[in-house]
């Protein structure tokens, strides 16, 4: 494979060798960034990855929020940055920068694991790789205890559209014998919380409801209200920790 491997961003190298491609770091704004970037960002022969929100200290990272919308772009940028290499393009690669993103993303994602490792091919651990591709362990265990009892379910295969903004919202689990869809919830933040007002709002004749890994866990520090507290409010039925038998057990 032609890719040439550098610490940090080598425009003199790119420069010096008018057939090198250069992978940079960009953020979804395509804005920001040190003087290099910005470099590279203009630069025809520049190959922008998609893995910041923005460049501010405290939101340099792919959230629950941008998941969705920019994650096939990730994808998109990959298979670029692949094709050119495997056509015979001298690839250059920089180190410290992805190695300092996917820290990041590591640390300051959701630990459900909304970062979807198994799209955007990141993952340095290889850890989703390992898990059939589930998104997190919460989902893998709950998979795993699904089939242990033999019973008969979808994993994320079908789609919800809502808006505002036409969006794909897409259930974790889906059961054919009773037609319940199942959101399996570590952490519930306000973008998920909003996605489900609207997905519920918008779609009323589906049954869509929430196993929570731990109901108790408050909707925001410093917030009196639980996920099971907020799930009662707006009208969804929810459980905690294990499946209940009669979500996906019809009773005839």
């Amino acid at each position: 494979m032609p890719y040439i491997f550098v610490r940090d961003y080598d425009i003199d190298l790119m420069e010096m060798n008018k057939d090198i491609r250069h992978v940079f770091v960009e953020s979804v704004l395509q804005a920001g960034g040190e003087r290099k970037v910005a470099y590279l960002r203009q630069n025809e022969r520049g190959l922008p990855l998609t893995l910041r929100e923005n460049y501010s200290p405290d939101m340099g990272f792919l959230s629950a929020d941008t998941e969705v919308r920019d994650i096939k772009q990730v994808e998109v940028e990959l298979q670029n940055i692949s094709r050119l290499s495997y056509n015979g393009a001298n690839v250059c690669v920089p180190i410290s920068p992805l190695s300092r993103e996917l820290d990041s993303i590591q640390k300051l994602s959701p630990k459900t694991g909304r970062i979807s490792e198994k799209k955007n091919g990141l993952n340095r651990n290889g850890a989703m790789r390992g898990m059939g591709g589930y998104r997190s362990h919460f989902e893998l265990n709950i998979a795993k205890s699904l089939r242990q009892r033999g019973v008969i379910f979808e994993y994320e295969k079908r789609k919800v559209t809502f808006i505002p903004k036409p969006r794909t919202y897409t259930p974790d689990f889906y059961f054919p014998d009773t037609e319940v869809f199942v959101e399996a919830k570590g952490k519930f933040d306000k973008n998920d919380r909003v996605k489900m007002l609207l997905v519920k709002e918008q779609n009323p004749d589906l049954d869509i409801r929430i196993l929570f890994q731990n109901a108790r866990n408050k909707i925001y520090k410093g917030s009196k209200t639980t996920y099971g507290a907020w799930a009662d409010r707006h009208g969804f039925e929810w459980a905690e920790g294990t499946m209940p038998e009669e979500w996906y057990k019809n009773g005839r």
